[in-house]
């Protein structure tokens, strides 16, 4: 009982530790990596310019 239920344990380490060598051998391509660039700049952007025109608009309303 005892070999056949280390047996299985070990084919289970063996798995995971071939899922994690796969996600870490992962290699982004040069497209992936600008498209990602891009998209974190363009979401920036996006965030601070929303930013400016909320605190714009609110010191209109608290001039008025």
């Amino acid at each position: 009982m005892e070999n056949k239920k280390n047996n299985g344990d070990v084919k289970k380490i063996k798995i995971d530790k071939n899922e994690q060598d796969k996600h870490k051998n992962h290699q982004f391509t040069e497209a992936e990596k600008k498209e990602r660039k891009r998209f974190i700049f363009w979401g920036l952007v996006i965030i601070i310019g929303l930013a400016i025109i909320l605190t714009t608009i609110s010191e209109a309303i608290y001039l008025i």
